[in-house]
Parts: C-alpha cells; structure tokens; sequence
C-alpha cells in the first residue's frame, strides 16, 4: 500500500515530490539493490527541483529494501524508457490528475518494477557522463534564477495586499502580467488577490471584470485552476444577477470526476452549491422588489435539482446549506413550500438537523398542524427528536390552548429519557399552570434541583405568574422567599408580576411595598410596572397617587402613551367627572397620541356616569366614524345606563345591534338584560336568558347568579333566591362579597336579621379559614361593604347596641371602618334620639376626612397651574427630552394640584344631613351654621337634601332671608328648570304614568325644594300674618313680609299655592274619614 501513499497522500513524506518525481519514488523502492550504482547517473529528460540530501526513512516491505538510503547525486526521473509514451503525459500532470487515474498508473509501475522487467541504460562513456553533469548543473542554475524570481513577486504582491488599496493592488497585479511574472505567482496569491478585491471592489459591475480578467491570465500562463477561483467569478456573476452566466461557471465545475478528497476541500466545492442554492431559491424575491412577477414554483424546482447533484456529488451539506434552505422555506411558505419539503423527505435529503429546522419554521408561521405531522414523521424515519424539537413544540401547543396533546409530548420526553435543560422545565412549568396542575409545576423545581439542573429566575418567574393569575398571593409570595433563599434576585418581570397581582386586588400598600423593593434593589421600572401601578391607584381610586406615577415615570424618562391616557380616563369615568376625562382626551391627541376602542369606550363611560346619554352616544358615532369598531364592552357601557333608566326596549335594540355587527355578548351583556327584564318583574324571561347564553357557550357566573337573587328577594321570593344561592354553590360558583350583600340586606329588610347575622357569620368563618378562593375574596370578603347592609338594618330598628357590635367586630377583625359605617351608626343615633352621639361620631368621622375643592374651583386653578408649568419650561433648559415634552401635560398638572391638595375623601351628604337634622332637633344652630360654612369654604358640593335640611334649620331659627336665598338659588331655580322640561315632554309625547314623568323630574333636576321645606316656610309666613292681624308689631312685621316678597316672590308664590293645595287635600281627607260608617 505504501506506493498509493506516497501518490495520493504525498504530504505524508518529508521530502517535496511532484510530477514524475512521485513515480520516481515508486520506482526506486521496487528497484533491484544490486542494478543500482550509487555513482552513476540515470539519463533523464528533465531534471528534480528538489535535492534529497537528509536521509529518508523507507519502510521495509520485504528483504529487498533498505532504509536509510542516500544517493550521491539528486535523482533525476522522467522514466521515457520506462513507461510507455501513453501514460508518460500523464504522469507529468499527475499533479492534476484524478485519483481514479493516478492509481491506475502506480498500478502499472508496480506490476512492471516488481517482474523486474525494465531495463537500465547505463551510459558508461566518461563524455557522455559529463555532459549530462553539466546538463545537471545548468538546470540546477536555471531553477535558483526561477526561485529567487518567485521569492521576490511573492514579496511585492504581499506588500502591496497590506496596503489595502485597491488601485495599487490591481496596478500591481497587471505589472506582474505585462512583465510575464505572473507564472511565478503561487495560485494561494490568486486566490488571496480575489479575496481582496471582493473585499475592497464594492461596485460589482467592477468587481466582475476584474476577476474575468484575472481567470483569462491564469488561463493565457497555463496556471492550474482550482475551486476557489471559479467561486470568486459565480459570486461576482449572481452579485450582477446574471444567474445564467454563474450556472454556467457552476456546471463546468461538475463535469469534474471528483469534487474534493477531504472535508476541507469538499467545503470550497460546497460553497458553490450553497451559492446556486441561494440564488436560485431567493430569485423571485429579487424579481419582486424590482417590480417583475417571479417564479416561485419553477425556482423550487432548480433548488431541488441542485440539492439532488449535490448529495450524488457525495457533498454532505453544511450547517450554511440548511440555514440556505431554511430561509427559502420561510420565503416560500405560502407557495408549494411544504410540497417541496416533502419531496426532500421522500429522496431522504432531511436529516435531523434540518428537520429541526422545518419545525422550527412552522411553528414561527403558527402552521401547528403541519408541525405536528413533521414531528411524527420525525419519529417515524427513526430520526430521535432531542430537546430543542420537544420543547418548541411543546410551547406552541400550550399557546394554542392544546394543553393535554402537550402533556402527552411532555411524558413521552420522560418515557424517552430526553436530556432536559433550565428552559425545558421552564415551559413545563408553564403548561402545568395552564392545566391549573400548580402543584405539579412547583414540583418540578425540586426535580431540577435533584438533576443539578440550576432554576434561574425565570423558571420562578413562570410559577410566580401562574399564582399572580390565580391570585394566590400568599404562594407567590413563598416561591419569592425561595427565590431568596437560594440567592436568586427577582429580575424586572417578576417585580411587575408581583406589582400586577396586588394591583388585582386592590392592596394597594403590597403593592407600593413591592416597587419600593424594587426600586432599593436599582431595578429599572419600565413602562407596564408604572401602568400596573396606575391601574391598581385607579381600582382604588386614588387619583392623587395615580398622577404622580405619571409623573414619575415621565421623570424616568418613559413617555405615557395610550393606555396611560386610557387608565386616566377611565379613573375619571368612575367619578363621573366629564370635564377631566375630556382635557385628557383632547390631550392625548395633541401629543399624536391616537384614541383606541379604550378610550372612547372610557369616555362613553364617564358621560353615562354623569347620565349626559346624548354625548355619549354622540361619541359613539365619532367612533364608528373615525373607523374603530366598538367592543362589547362599549356596547355594554351603553346598556348599563338604560338598564339604569328602565327602559328594556333601548336595551333590546342594543342586544339586537351587537348580534347584527357579529360582536360576541359576554356575561356582563347579559346582566344587562336580565337586570332589565328583572326591573319590568319579567322573571320568566330573565331566567329564560340562561339558555341563550348556554347557546352562546357562555357559562353563567356568580354576577349572573347576584342578579336573579336579588330579583327574586327585591320581589318577596326568597325561597327562589335560596334555591339559586344553593344551586351557585352546588355548581362550585363560588358567591362574590356581592352576592352575600344582596342576601345579607334582603333578609334584613324583612326583618330576618338573625338569618343576615347566620350569613355573615358563615362568611367571615370561610375568610378565616382560607376555604374559600383567595382569587375572588382577598381584600373583599371582609370588605366594609359586606357589614354595612346588617348593620344599617340594626340602625333602621333602632338597635344602636346591635350597630355597635357589628361596629367593634370589624375593627376586631382588621376591617377598615368607612365613612358610610358611620354614617350607619349616626343615623342608628339619630333615630335613638341620642344627638349628642351623634354629635361625636359627626367629630370622629371628621378626623378621617377633609373637605375637597368643587370641580369649578378645581379647574380654574387647574388652568393657572398649566400657564405656570409652560413658563416655567421655557426657564428650566436641565430637563430630561421626556420631561421637556410632557412638563406642561395635563398629567403633570393633575399631579401637582393634587399633590398640594390634603384630600383624603369628602363626608358622605348623608351623614351631613343627619347632622344637621340631629343639630337642629337639640336646638344647636351656630353649631350647625358653623359646620356648614365649614363645609362650604372647603368646597364642599351639597346636595338637594343638604340644602333643604339646612334650610329647615334655618327657618326654625327664624333666619328666614337667608332661607330663601338659598332656596331661591339652588332649589327653586332647579325646580323651575324641571318642570318646563316635563311640560315640553307632555306636550310632545304621551305620558303613560304619572310616576314615569316624576322620575323624568327627579332626573331632570338634581336639586328642587322639598314639601316640608315649603311648609315650613309657609307656616311661618301665616305665622307672620297672624302676628299682624292680632296687631303685634304691625310696622315691623309688614314692612319684612313686602321686603321678602319683593325680592323673593316665586318663593311667596309657591309657597301660598303648596299651603292651600295641602290645606284642600286635608279637608278632603277630613271629609272622607267623617262620610265613612
């Protein structure tokens, strides 16, 4: 075997043979020893570059050889008289010829040295021995004078390629051909000298002419040409897309016998293809962009072409071939890619790595199907998925909601024993939480731990996540303390996991806990942890702490966009507050800040709020108008106000508008209905709306279930209602606070107030316990609002003591007491007749409020506030480009004007006016004058039954002027306002019933005198009158009444007619009573 070594593996040896000098080597070890004289020549044509003179070390085939040999003189073979003239050209371009070929001639020499059937030609003539010594000599001269020609081009070229300019470089090189130098050029230069022209050449028109020149100068000196060379010039031809030109260069190269011996000369041939490969698969994307149709189906069919000859080329594609074919898959996904895929996979062209990457891509294009069907197929070629297969798919699977298929794949990856890593258990946890398996999910960190595996934060953060979903902050909370047990730091997305989840439930100091953490740990905030942070300050109301979020993440450098604005808005609906709501609208447009389906469906909202129904549905048609689609909620904010109003036929054409416009009703919408329905005392077709749900793939919730409760309670059937809270409970629908509310209230209303106690008792048992969902009664179960009905109850009966227990207990049980439990407890007194309690309990409520500034008073400061904010942008040039760009934004202002505002929340107008009524009947008047100019400079917004309570002090104190000012300005006026509406509503429409029109008038104005208020002042008026006619201070008394009527005669007028229509319905009733029997 040694003589295919030496042929085929030449760089083996240490000695340089080429040419016939491999041949040479063969034949001197077949050589007889005893036929080989070491002084004399062999007759050669030509004689070696290289001189042996190191000994060689052969080894021994059999008793013939030696080793260690070492010839006097270099050994010169051209072998004319030994091989025949058919191979003898061969052999001299052996150094290019093809492996088939050159064993083909080692062959012949081994057969023919081995018989010993060659003959020497001695020349023994001493002339003849010295000519050839001087042939020798001379030709050795002749190759010193071509080896320092060659050391010297080597070194000019060089140098010049280190200059990196590209004009000196090509200067160069065309010195070198014009000067016949480029022979003494090695074809690595070439190869490096295209290499920098590609580089430097960035014109490709250029660039393609130079290497066409260069390939006709190798071609002109007869210099070998290689791979490399041929593609530079395909490269060049696809860079000028001239395809055809580089398909052509490409082909010459594959008639070629044998592309490439080892892995690195297969590479360069490789490259070609992948070239082809990439032009062909992308051609249409190029056509595309220059506005030309393409070719997609016939460019997948020369891909597949090229793909076939590269694999009967015995060319493994690389790791650039799959990632080629890769992009033209993603290129032509749309087009016959899946196809061709195919075909590939039946020619057995995929293997595991490019398989991977098909599923890959798949899963990218949400194609889960056939990413499904590639993974079977996977398995079925007995191709093993690893890690990076399984998990991918697993992810996709759970993010369609095919959450049992990916809980099979994640067994069999068990069953499998596949290699897992941090991220697969990662996207465990996640499919555990999606199939609410959280115990399995916390499982898995253990069985990390146990594999050495190390949990990273976001293998906490999945599980933190899954709690926050579930509002179970208690188990957040201990997988936290984990975290820090294993000294582990919660990254930015936990944090703001954290923050949304007390954000959920309104707790509102965890919340603030957790950002302050957050922020000591030099975290940064981004943008979602502020608009967390906003919506938890906005379910709690706090407009105060909501602007200074805004405020301080406009500091941080984070611009507000529109969900900001939408947080905002939607805090103001709340409060009904229309003219805040809007300023931030119109606002958010000026900074380019675009309305979505949130924000109008928000300020619809704060207009039903505030019962202004026409603006609303102006709004709504803006918003079709500007081309947003309303949402169901839009639909339902509209809903909720004439279910308010009780008009069930507005509320119908609304449903109807919804399904005609395809948009899906939720279980609020149905609410509405039934809430509607509820309020004609149409049960039966309430209840009938569960099956239309039940159509719709709706499940009925416990609101849905709250509804038809206290429908049939509000309509005396408490047994229904019962029967409904049983069967919620049945169905493990878990009651809201609500849903207890309502049964707690209706059975105290009816005097059940031992069954209300049984309740509440029983809810605050499972709140203890934790039994019930943490999810739907954190920080809502032992809300306020779940005591008040039983002890408003106590108070309406007169049981103080029983109020005042309820009262003890919540504040035993760490319930916050809020201002309507006081008011419970004042009214409790008032009716006790104790006013001096309530008196105190009126001084103990003040101490946990402060008056706030009337919105009229608010916004006029609000408007000095932006005018000082602008000036002051001008002076300040320190801020940041977010500060500079929002300083004079609304949300800045808000936040400065309500920061300056020591505004915890106003006293209920109830408990105002059971102070005043309990002041009045103990006959304290400057208190209660006093307490309502209090009031009154802190801008205080009285309502109707404030004045009119007010101003029956005011008349039993005989402080009859200032009574009828105040009646005339904020009663009377009202009351004139909603009778002319209700007389333009007689006169256009028919009214059905008189109670209808006295709710249009209630709603048509929220202030109008009551009848005892009018009473009273008319009993004193006759009182006047009756001093006058019994002639007491007849002046006096005369010129006061003429005083008052002058400036006050509506009120004279009313008051008159209101005394004789009350005297005439009292002689009726008199006369109705003495007819009876």
């Amino acid at each position: 075997m040694l003589y295919y070594s030496i042929f085929l593996n030449p760089r083996k040896f240490k000695g340089s043979f080429k040419g016939t000098r491999y041949f040479a080597m063969i034949a001197l070890l077949y050589w007889p020893l005893s036929s080989l004289p070491r002084t004399n020549a062999i007759k050669t044509t030509r004689p070696t570059r290289s001189i042996i003179q190191e000994q060689k070390e052969i080894i021994l085939l059999n008793d013939k050889f030696f080793s260690n040999w070492r010839p006097k003189y270099s050994i010169d073979f051209s072998f004319k008289f030994i091989i025949p003239l058919s191979l003898h050209n061969k052999i001299r371009k052996s150094s290019s010829l093809a492996n088939g070929e050159k064993t083909d001639i080692v062959t012949y020499l081994k057969n023919n040295l081995e018989q010993n059937r060659l003959d020497l030609i001695e020349y023994r003539d001493e002339k003849e021995n010295n000519n050839s010594i001087n042939l020798i000599q001379s030709q050795q001269k002749q190759e010193a004078l071509d080896e320092s020609e060659e050391k010297i081009t080597t070194t000019i070229l060089r140098k010049t390629f280190q200059t990196n300019c590209l004009t000196k470089i090509w200067s160069t090189y065309k010195s070198l051909v014009e000067n016949g130098n480029l022979k003494y050029v090695e074809i690595r230069l070439i190869n490096r000298l295209m290499r920098v022209i590609r580089e430097l050449d960035k014109d490709p028109v250029s660039r393609l002419e130079k290497f066409q020149i260069i390939h006709k100068d190798i071609e002109k000196f007869g210099m070998t040409r290689t791979q490399k060379e041929q593609n530079f010039l395909i490269e060049a031809y696809l860079d000028n897309k001239m395809i055809d030109k580089a398909r052509d260069v490409f082909n010459k190269i594959n008639e070629w016998k044998y592309l490439g011996i080892s892995q690195l000369g297969k590479l360069i041939f490789c490259n070609a293809f992948n070239m082809m490969i990439t032009a062909y698969g992308m051609r249409s994307y190029q056509l595309e962009k220059e506005g030309k149709p393409g070719t997609k189906s016939e460019d997948l069919e020369e891909v597949t072409k090229l793909f076939t000859l590269m694999h009967e080329k015995q060319l493994t594609p690389n790791g650039t071939t799959k990632t080629i074919l890769k992009n033209i898959f993603r290129y032509h996904f749309n087009n016959d890619a899946i196809s061709w895929i195919r075909e590939l996979r039946e020619k057995n062209f995929i293997d595991v790595g490019m398989e991977k990457e098909i599923l890959l891509t798949l899963l990218d294009n949400n194609n889960l199907q056939e990413a499904i069907r590639s993974f079977e197929n996977m398995k079925a070629r007995n191709l093993e998925p690893d890690v990076y297969s399984y998990i991918p798919l697993i992810h996709q699977l759970a993010r369609h909601g095919r959450v049992d298929k990916a809980l099979e794949l994640i067994k069999e990856m068990k069953e499998q024993k596949v290699l897992l890593n941090t991220v697969a258990y990662n996207v465990f946890i996640g499919v555990y939480n999606m199939a609410s398996n959280h115990e399995q999910a916390s499982q898995l960190i253990e069985d990390m731990l146990k594999q050495n595996i190390e949990p990273n934060a976001r293998t906490f953060g999945q599980l933190i996540n899954a709690y926050a979903k579930a509002g179970k902050a208690d188990l957040a909370l201990q997988v936290i303390k984990k975290m820090s047990d294993m000294r582990i730091k919660p990254n930015e997305y936990i944090y703001t996991t954290m923050i949304e989840l007390f954000s959920n439930l309104s707790d509102v100091k965890s919340m603030e806990n957790v950002f302050r953490h957050m922020i000591d740990n030099r975290i940064d905030s981004k943008e979602v942890t502020y608009y967390h942070l906003l919506l938890g300050y906005t379910r709690f109301q706090d407009l105060t702490k909501a602007f200074q979020t805004c405020q301080l993440m406009i500091r941080s450098g984070i611009e507000p966009n529109v969900r900001t604005y939408n947080a905002l808005i939607s805090l103001f609906a709340e409060k009904g507050d229309t003219t805040g709501a809007y300023l931030l609208f119109h606002e958010m447009q000026q900074f380019g800040l675009s309305p979505d389906v949130y924000t109008y469906t928000s300020l619809i909202n704060a207009y039903v709020k505030a019962s202004d129904i026409n603006r609303a549905e102006k709004l709504f048609s803006e918003m079709e108008k500007a081309g947003i689609k309303p949402s169901t909620t839009t639909y339902n904010v509209l809903m909720s106000y004439y279910v308010e109003k009780k008009d069930i036929n507005q509320v119908q054409k609304i449903f109807n508008e919804m399904v005609i416009e395809n948009i899906q009703p939720d279980n609020f919408t149905y609410c509405c209905l039934m809430d509607g329905f509820c309020s004609r005392n149409d049960l039966k077709s309430a209840v009938a709306l569960i099956h239309n749900m039940q159509n719709r793939k709706l499940k009925p919730d416990a609101q849905i279930y709250t509804v038809l409760i206290y429908a049939y309670i509000k309509s005396g059937n408490f047994s229904e209602a019962k029967y409904l809270y049983e069967t919620m409970i049945k169905n493990k629908i878990y009651p809201t606070f609500v849903t207890y509310a309502v049964l707690i209230d209706g059975h105290a209303r009816i005097g059940e107030l031992d069954f209300s106690r049984k309740l509440l008792s029983e809810l605050i048992s499972q709140s203890i316990s934790g039994t019930v969902r943490q999810s739907d009664y954190k920080n809502k179960l032992l809300n306020p609002d779940i005591f008040t009905p039983l002890m408003d109850a106590y108070a309406k009966q007169g049981q103080t003591e029983a109020a005042w227990a309820i009262f003890e207990e919540m504040a035993t049980l760490g319930v916050k007491h809020n201002l309507y439990v006081y008011t419970i407890l004042m009214n409790a007194y008032y009716r006790g007749r104790n006013y001096e309690a309530v008196w105190q309990m009126w001084k103990v409520m003040k101490k946990n409020i402060s008056t706030s500034l009337s919105r009229s008073k608010f916004y006029e400061q609000l408007s000095d506030l932006t005018q000082q904010q602008k000036k002051e942008q001008k002076e300040n040039s320190s801020m940041t480009l977010a500060e500079s760009k929002w300083s004079s934004s609304l949300l800045i202002s808000f936040s400065l004007l309500y920061s300056s505002r020591s505004v915890i929340q106003p006293p209920p107008n109830q408990a105002v006016s059971i102070m005043i009524s309990a002041l009045t009947a103990a006959k304290k008047f400057k208190l209660i004058e006093l307490e309502w100019n209090k009031l009154d400079k802190g801008g205080f917004e009285f309502d109707c039954l404030n004045y009119n309570h007010y101003i029956q002090s005011l008349i039993i104190s005989e402080k009859i002027k200032l009574a009828c000012k105040l009646l005339n300005e904020h009663l009377i006026k009202g009351w004139e306002k909603g009778l002319a509406l209700s007389n333009i509503y007689k006169e256009k429409f028919s009214i059905q019933s008189i109670k209808y029109r006295q709710e249009l008038l209630k709603n048509s104005s929220k202030f109008y005198p009551h009848k005892k208020t009018l009473l009273l002042l008319a009993n004193y008026f006759e009182k006047i009158n009756f001093e006058i006619n019994q002639g007491k201070d007849i002046k006096n008394f005369t010129r006061y009444l003429k005083e008052l009527k002058d400036e006050f005669p509506e009120i004279f007028i009313i008051t008159q007619e209101l005394l004789e229509s009350w005297r005439s319905n009292k002689r009726k009733a008199q006369n109705y009573q003495d007819r009876k029997p």
